[in-house]
């Protein structure tokens, strides 16, 4: 039995006789007696009966089904991971397209170029008639 000191609590003490109680079990335990000269593969388990044959073709089925559906698995990943990179390269390509036409508008924009120059006016003479007003101020309304 434990001597309680005076600081102690009573879940300490309890915890401890606890203790107590299973050290004494596993000193009544028996000792387990361990082969250590067998071989991998040498047990004391049979191999040859019937259950047994059933068993490991069970297994084996079970096996060759689960690899089955491994394999479809990486096949469709594999459709999957197509699949996704040509999606990939359609978008990264209309994307690339977009930007190189984007380039050659600013450039075409800056340039000092001759016909660039005349387009310009071009586009600049449009838009002032543009901004005309087709009547002239004061003029009778059309009937």
């Amino acid at each position: 039995m434990v001597q309680v000191k005076s600081e102690w609590t009573f879940w300490t003490v309890w915890c401890i006789q606890l203790r107590e109680k299973d050290f004494e079990k596993v000193k009544r335990r028996p000792a387990v007696r361990v082969e250590r000269n067998r071989r991998w593969g040498q047990g004391k388990m049979k191999t040859k009966d019937k259950s047994r044959k059933w068993m490991w073709m069970f297994l084996a089925a079970l096996v060759s089904l689960q690899m089955y559906f491994v394999w479809e698995l990486l096949a469709v990943f594999a459709l999957f991971a197509l699949g996704f990179a040509a999606v990939a390269s359609v978008v990264g390509s209309l994307y690339m397209l977009h930007r190189f036409w984007a380039l050659t508008v600013d450039r075409l924009a800056d340039s000092q170029h001759p016909i660039m120059v005349a387009t310009r006016q071009g586009i600049y003479t449009i838009e002032d008639a543009a901004r005309r007003p087709f009547r002239r101020p004061g003029s009778a309304a059309a009937r």
